[in-house]
This record gives C-alpha cells, sequence and structure tokens, in this order.
C-alpha cells in the first residue's frame, strides 16, 4: 500500500467492493451528500403529496410557523405548496 490509498480504497479492495457503485465521478463524501438530499427531496414531495390531500400546509411565518388551510387562505396554501414542490424538485435533481 503506498500513501495515496485512501481509507476508502483500502476497505474497497478488503470487501470487494467495486467503485461502480457509486455515482460516477463522485468519491464517498459526495455520493453520501448527494443520497442525502435526493432522500430530503422525496421527503418534501411525500409532504406535498400528504398537504395536498389534508388540505393544510405548515410554514415558517413570522418568528414561528402557522397552518394555512385550502378553505380559508387559498393563496398563502397555493404559494407554500408550489414552493415546497420547486424545493423538492431541485433537492432531487441539483444537489
Amino acid at each position: 500500500m503506498n500513501g495515496t490509498d485512501s481509507c476508502f480504497h483500502r476497505v474497497e479492495r478488503c470487501a470487494g467492493i467495486r467503485s461502480a457503485r457509486l455515482p460516477a465521478g463522485l468519491g464517498p463524501e459526495q455520493a453520501s451528500k448527494t443520497i442525502v438530499f435526493k432522500l430530503l427531496g422525496v421527503m418534501v414531495a411525500l409532504y406535498v403529496v400528504h398537504a395536498l390531500s389534508v388540505g393544510e400546509v405548515y410554514a415558517k411565518r413570522g418568528v414561528s410557523g402557522a397552518t394555512s388551510k385550502r378553505g380559508e387562505e387559498p393563496f398563502r396554501y397555493w404559494s407554500t405548496i408550489v414552493v415546497y414542490a420547486i424545493l423538492s424538485i431541485a433537492l432531487m435533481l441539483v444537489f
């Protein structure tokens, strides 16, 4: 083993793990961050689906947060849904 081997490469050789399992061009740190952002994006998307089915969404308002209901505050409700949907797509595709 030379001094340029990282800990990951040593484990990779011992365990017989292939680098092809990682997304192309990413090291293990970047790959784990990518997976975390994709999972977070999926969770936000699931919250959007839940908020659409229930008819109310929670968002930050002022110092704390508040729930907006579809029937009572339609503009605030739909704008929050749109922002969360865009955030979900960005988390899954950009990061």
